[in-house]
């Protein structure tokens, strides 16, 4: 299957419709708009700024494309909230309220005409955008045409991607001006009146956190002397907020000696502009700080700490680099918020009350999500034994207190390079067999890896293929066939590791697995129970289909005897660790002849099980590269042995076999 995931990228908070522009003269003088347009309707803002992730709703029917699409929105910090078919998609929309709608054409059969207008029809959805996808481009006139706000081909280029991503993340931003001066606010509003920006005014320090609450900037620009509140109180205040802290803040003083511009520093701003500011200098700042959140976001970092003054330390460092950050006030909280945001590593306080540390190390790690998630602990006693029992827990590393910013960045960095590198090693074991991966660790074993590996041994090799692929193929989607396919060999592999065996490679729509390792009738026995099971498997889930046209019926063929492993390939590209051989040639031939839904065995490999199986019928096949026909065996049944593997829903019920 092809790796879908390189050609998506995502999308930034939606398209805002825009109104008729706006004066400054309102009665209302604490809390005004300008520009040369405003947003339509401010109501449909986030509710809260340190709500920074971008809320999606997946319309897919699809479970492959779904996984896809998922999996690259979470990787840029989407909010994936996943729906199946269209009735679900409505309710999910009104309870979930999300910034954006990517929407399957045809998704369960529905109009997508009239799937839109629903959306467009509805209060509370209209000012939603709605990203229309589907694996053709010619349907792009009519998604457009239907109401759809964006079109995406699936699979899309990835030029295409970003064309329709830099028009979702141009949308117009909201900035707060906050100084004492109007002449300063009217300058600025001339040098932004043809930026993408709406804007709002403070004229003290207490005002501006007043317009702040309700305007919901994605940006403040504050003076430093004012009445009632200055400029550094303003940003400490700001960065110090759990909902507000990772608002950018940009200082514009006339202040410019040196510790001034460093006190504005320490107290958190993202910048220092001193007065008269330049217009180009100030367009340009706006623009990196604004429009660059996709370039700096990375991954999730979680803060758990009873201290607020240490998460406010943390949260803005990382915020600084560009990482997400959620925090909590405990361990119970911590576990919680870790379940939610899924973060890529987690800092924690040692002692807290409630849950400590070592509790949530120990949490966390209970969970498959978090079994690469490194963990920094804080502590205040770093003795060999807190150590010892940390490490135990799960801990990765430890910062003693009080600690710089530049040594937790440091650490941080490091631990997620190296988590970096286990994700990557199990994502590749995925595409590799069982025996491959165990024969690469020999190899990184030995003293040099470039030499290529070849013996002989017993084995039984099993072939499996599914009946009138071709014409399946023909009736369905590209979707629907990977689909099929993926959730075929999800119930396929499953039998055929319960019962030891591996999994060679997949050939199209074709299984080949290997049991080897053990003596040459376990070898057998255990790939013509593999065999029986798969058939029995298809035939349950063939009958909770009710439409035949979704049935999926397969040959399987099983040989045993002698063939040779080995490296085949390239030396100086890429190898594959797999068995070659006349015996495995059977196997395939075998496949080839056996009858529809039924397993066709070798003589060879019926002797080595024939006290443990029944056979329907026989028969001298003449099979392609052989000179002479071979007796060939169908199977009718498989008599389960004491110490063998068992699944449910077979006939492997001694009950039911008493010779057994």
């Amino acid at each position: 299957m092809p790796d879908y995931r390189a050609y998506f990228v995502f999308f930034k908070p939606p398209f805002v419709k825009e109104g008729p522009a706006r004066s400054d003269s309102g009665d209302d003088e604490d809390f005004r708009l300008s520009g040369v347009h405003r947003v339509t309707d401010l109501q449909t803002a986030p509710e809260s700024n340190n709500a920074k992730r971008l809320r999606v709703v997946l319309a897919c029917g699809s479970r492959v494309v779904n996984t896809v699409m998922t999996t690259a929105l979470q990787a840029l910090s989407v909010e994936v909230l996943d729906v199946e078919n269209s009735a679900e998609l409505l309710s999910r929309i009104r309870a979930e309220r999300p910034d954006i709608v990517m929407l399957q054409m045809g998704l369960d059969g529905v109009s997508t005409a009239e799937l839109s207008r629903m959306l467009k029809g509805m209060a509370e959805t209209r000012n939603i955008q709605i990203i229309m996808f589907s694996t053709t481009g010619e349907a792009e006139k009519e998604a457009l045409d239907s109401g759809g706000d964006h079109f995406i081909e699936f699979p899309a280029p990835l030029e295409k991607l970003r064309e329709v991503l830099e028009k979702a993340q141009y949308r117009r931003k909201k900035i707060l001006i906050i100084d004492d001066t109007k002449t300063i606010h009217e300058y600025i509003k001339n040098i932004l009146k043809e930026e993408p920006y709406d804007l709002a005014h403070g004229y003290n320090g207490k005002q501006g956190i007043e317009v702040l609450a309700r305007f919901k900037p994605d940006l403040v620009i504050t003076d430093i002397e004012m009445p009632e509140m200055n400029g550094y109180d303003v940003c400490s205040w700001i960065k110090n907020s759990q909902e507000w802290r990772h608002l950018p803040v940009i200082i514009s003083s006339t202040l410019s000696q040196g510790f001034e511009i460093d006190r504005g520093f320490d107290v958190g701003a993202d910048d220092y502009m001193v007065k008269p500011v330049d217009p180009d200098e100030l367009v340009a700042k706006l623009k990196s700080t604004l429009f660059s959140e996709l370039k700096r976001q990375r991954e999730y970092v979680l803060a758990v700490d009873d201290s607020k003054v240490i998460l406010s330390l943390i949260g803005n460092a990382l915020e600084q680099q560009g990482f997400r950050v959620a925090t909590a006030n405990d361990g119970e909280e911590g576990l919680r918020v870790a379940k939610s945001v899924k973060p890529s590593l987690v800092i924690t306080d040692c002692e807290m009350p409630g849950l400590n540390g070592r509790d949530l190390t120990r949490g966390l790690k209970s969970l498959a999500d978090f079994k690469h998630v490194p963990v920094i602990m804080l502590t205040a006693k770093e003795t060999a034994v807190e150590k010892a029992k940390a490490r135990k827990a799960g801990v990765s590393e430890f910062v003693s207190k009080p600690f710089t910013a530049d040594k937790l960045l440091v650490i941080v960095e490091r631990l997620l390079a190296e988590s970096r590198v286990l994700r990557e090693r199990d994502a590749m074991m995925s595409y590799m067999s069982d025996a491959a991966i165990k024969h690469a660790a020999d190899i990184a074993k030995r003293s040099s890896g470039h030499g290529m590996t070849a013996y002989r041994d017993d084995a039984s090799i099993l072939f499996s293929d599914v009946c009138g692929f071709t014409t399946m193929s023909e009736k369905r989607t590209p979707e629907a066939i990977i689909t099929l396919l993926n959730n075929y060999f999800d119930d396929m592999v499953r039998i055929i590791k319960v019962n030891g065996g591996t999994v060679d490679k997949f050939i199209g729509d074709a299984i080949m697995a290997l049991f080897f390792g053990k003596t040459a009738e376990e070898n057998a026995y255990n790939a013509v129970k593999s065999g029986f099971e798969m058939i029995r498997r298809l035939e349950q889930i063939n009958a909770a289909q009710k439409d035949p046209e979704e049935h999926v019926h397969i040959r399987i063929g099983v040989n045993s005897g002698n063939v040779v492993f080995g490296d085949l390939g390239s030396k100086i590209s890429r190898r594959d660790f797999t068995v070659i051989g006349d015996n495995v040639n059977v196997a395939q031939r075998l496949e080839s002849k056996a009858p529809k839904d039924h397993v066709l065995i070798s003589d060879t490999t019926y002797n080595l099980v024939r006290d443990f199986v029944e056979i329907e019928g026989s028969d001298e096949l003449a099979l392609k590269g052989k000179t002479s026909k071979l007796l060939c065996h169908v199977l009718k049944s498989v008599k389960p042995k004491n110490d063998g593997p068992r699944l449910t829903g077979t006939n492997d019920d001694p009950q039911e076999n008493p010779a057994a």
